[in-house]
């Protein structure tokens, strides 16, 4: 190479060294975390020296720059990431309710259910949760598919990945999630705050991910349960309802109730 040659390369390298640190300084989080994606892909021989320096300067490394993901989101996070208002209200006032004798059979697995010892979050799902759901889908087979404990990445720039208790879409029984997906419920020893916050950004998951297949829903329902309490959410437009209800175990016609009138309201989307 020559002079000239040499001192024109350098003079490129430069230019390209501002711009990239001009572009690096101006950028969101989310366009930094995709380009770290792209670059943790590539071996680290290759990556750019000025890159690099800059981006640590900036305090993202691949140690310590990492994604959240839906259990680690709290109410306040998913108002403040995702721009939402959060509304107290009740949200089902108008039910047309089942006959208790509907229920004999899940009522008898229930009270069997409840005499076992439930430690962990897994058990009270199997126990207490998924009993009510196993009865839902057989009164809708051709409605919805159930899906439980399915990973549910939808966009991991924003923390929209994680695993899901469980997952309601429509259409017939399905191997594959497929859109639209209407419902998530989370099964927690407790209803708190982040409950309903991993809950809620699930929910604005599956709001993505309709519309990434072209098929948006407007509403998504979400229900966080102890096995022994119940409480629902709705995410409408730019507002997540949070009921202001609480339903209990022994409320169970108007547990399922509540779950066929969100299984109704997607039949007739």
């Amino acid at each position: 190479m020559t002079t000239s040659e040499g001192s024109t390369a350098a003079s490129m390298e430069n230019s390209s060294d501002i711009i990239l640190k001009k572009w690096i300084l101006e950028v969101n989080d989310s366009e930094l975390l995709q380009l770290l994606i792209l670059l943790k892909k590539a071996e680290e021989s290759t990556l750019p020296k000025t890159l690099m320096t800059q981006l640590q300067q900036q305090n993202y490394t691949f140690d310590t720059y990492q994604p959240m993901s839906y259990n680690e989101f709290t109410l306040v996070d998913v108002r403040d990431k995702f721009n939402l208002k959060i509304v107290g209200r009740s949200l089902f006032t108008e039910l047309n309710l089942f006959q208790a004798s509907d229920f004999s059979l899940l009522t008898r697995i229930l009270t069997r259910n409840k005499k076992v010892a439930i430690k962990s979050e897994q058990s009270r799902c199997e126990a207490l949760v998924f009993p009510l759901l196993i009865e839902l889908m057989e009164r809708n087979a051709d409605q919805m598919s159930l899906f439980s404990d399915e990973t549910f990445d939808v966009d991991e720039s924003k923390g929209l990945k994680g695993r899901c208790d469980y997952l309601l879409s429509a259409g017939q029984q399905s191997y594959i999630i497929e859109a639209p997906v209407f419902a998530i419920v989370e099964a927690k020893q407790a209803i708190i705050e982040k409950s309903m916050g991993q809950c809620a950004a699930a929910m604005f998951a599956a709001r993505l991910f309709n519309e990434k297949k072209e098929k948006p829903y407007k509403t998504i329902y979400g229900a966080i349960s102890s096995g022994r309490e119940w409480q629902f959410l709705k995410l409408e437009g730019g507002t997540l309802w949070i009921d202001k209800d609480i339903y209990f175990e022994n409320q169970l016609v108007a547990l399922m109730s509540i779950l066929q009138t969100i299984v109704d309201f997607y039949k007739n989307y």
